[in-house]
């Protein structure tokens, strides 16, 4: 296949050329594999593809903050349109905030609205209580995130109790394409073996 393309890219003009290598993606893939020494079996298989234009790992939300509140602007419940606006742009490189006095004196006589809305975004877990620190609160992770990988992570796991990890949802995965291949009393042991783990 690869000489296919050599001799096909040879063909090709020298004008031709140059633009296919410009908007060539260019990087490496690894493949890795585990073997059982006995049997010879492959155990498990991971392909990795490095490249420049490839997603930092930690970036959730691929986009400006402008364009996310531009949306968010449209939805019909207050505490999407008003609060979570104001949070979103003034969230800090930990994810970090707090609501400021003139902020709070702007839902006007009503602070109730204000508190409403607060519970809501609370309970449908967008924004999360900052652990050991009054009145400051972290924004989900999941919805927009301006720190680094590190950062994003271990917020992630303060506000979801567990790491953030994309290999256990990738073994997920293939434990239950494998799963459908066992028979009923097979199932429930394993059933009973996971409960057990627990």
């Amino acid at each position: 296949m690869n000489e296919e393309l050599k001799k096909a890219n040879e063909s090709l003009p020298a004008e031709e050329k140059e633009q296919l290598q410009k908007y060539q993606k260019k990087g490496i893939t690894k493949i890795t594999q585990s073997v059982d020494q006995e049997s010879g079996e492959v155990l498990t298989t991971e392909t990795t593809y490095n490249s420049e234009m490839k997603r930092k790992k930690g970036t959730f939300y691929v986009g400006n903050p402008e364009e996310l509140t531009r949306l968010l602007s449209f939805n019909k419940n207050r505490a999407v349109n008003k609060m979570l606006v104001y949070i979103i742009n003034t969230v800090n490189w930990n994810n970090e905030f707090s609501f400021e006095k003139n902020y709070i004196q702007s839902y006007g006589k009503g602070k109730n609205k204000f508190y409403e809305d607060r519970k809501y975004l609370l309970d449908n877990k967008f924004i999360f209580n900052k652990l050991g620190k009054k009145n400051i609160y972290t924004l989900n992770v999941e919805l927009f995130s301006r720190g680094n990988a590190y950062v994003t992570s271990q917020l992630y796991e303060e506000q979801f109790g567990e790491e953030l990890s994309q290999d256990s949802k990738l073994e997920l995965a293939k434990i239950k394409k494998k799963v459908t291949k066992l028979s009923k009393e097979d199932i429930k042991k394993l059933i009973k073996d996971l409960e057990k783990m627990l």
